[in-house]
């Protein structure tokens, strides 16, 4: 257009030359007391930098917080969110049009306004109700990780029991053999010398009615 001749293309905003907005389609998926995915689409656009992701709870007065992404990101997960609580989601565009204040944490009070415009989207979004006494996913994670553990250990435990006993009594079994078996050996070697005296003997009465009927 004659009203962007002399300009840089990269520095251009997008509106200047696209009325399409930047973020096409935005949407809260996987709705949980404490988190939410937020995925979006957006258009390939040559001076994008990256996206940021901002989110307030709108009953409470909390500071804005974000997520800082790559230009190739296209979901986040939001947690440690509040049960039952309603949430303002923008998605900006970051490019030479917005630069990021932070790169985690709260906003400046220098940030754009979080509504719809040609380079950021908004929706609100309600997390679900929290289980009573229930804590947060990580909590949760992490104590799914002890349970894993400890029955971990539990199971090694019982089953290093089960080997030595196994081992214990299989030793002893093969011990007791082993005496059988030698008792066996000692009782058939004892028969074998008692058999051997008595032919000795039988063979020495026989041989004197032979000697005295010479001598005769």
């Amino acid at each position: 257009p004659p009203e962007l001749r002399g300009l840089l293309f990269l520095e251009l905003e997008p509106p200047r030359f696209c009325s399409a907005p930047l973020v096409l389609k935005l949407a809260i998926q996987d709705i949980q007391p404490y988190s939410v995915v937020v995925s979006w689409q957006s258009r390939n656009h040559t001076g994008l930098h990256g996206f940021r992701v901002a989110y307030h709870a709108l009953n409470t007065h909390h500071t804005v917080e974000g997520k800082l992404l790559d230009r190739s990101a296209r979901s986040v997960r939001l947690s440690h969110l509040s049960p039952a609580t309603r949430y303002l989601v923008c998605v900006l565009g970051l490019g030479q049009w917005i630069l990021p204040p932070n790169t985690t944490g709260p906003f400046s009070d220098g940030f754009p306004q979080l509504n719809d415009s040609q380079t950021s989207r908004c929706t609100e979004v309600r997390t679900l109700e929290g289980v009573l006494g229930g804590a947060e996913p990580s909590s949760k994670a992490f104590g799914s990780f002890l349970t894993r553990r400890l029955g971990l250990i539990v199971g090694c435990c019982l089953g290093i029991v089960v080997f030595i006993v196994l081992v214990s009594a299989l030793s002893y079994i093969k011990m007791r053999k082993e005496r059988v078996v030698a008792k066996r050996e000692a009782t058939t070697a004892a028969t074998i010398t008692h058999d051997y005296h008595s032919y000795r003997h039988f063979s020495l009465q026989s041989a004197d009615p032979f000697a005295t009927s010479l001598a005769t």
